[in-house]
């Protein structure tokens, strides 16, 4: 079993064409998914690339991850 990809925000941020400071806020609100590893924010790959289909459009609606 291989270990997912986790990114960090700014690695997130990059891939996403937005700002930290965006990505965070989108974090802390929950939309999208992560995991805080001693105060360090991890993104799975696969709930990066669902957010991505999501096409996310400024709405506050969580993405969900199958």
């Amino acid at each position: 079993m291989r270990n997912p990809k986790m990114y960090s925000i700014p690695e997130a941020a990059y891939a996403l064409g937005f700002a930290y400071v965006t990505v965070y806020g989108w974090v802390k609100r929950g939309i999208i998914p992560s995991y805080n590893f001693n105060g360090t924010y991890k993104i799975d790959e696969k709930d990066l690339k669902a957010f991505i289909k999501a096409g996310y459009r400024g709405t506050r609606k969580k993405v969900e991850v199958s």
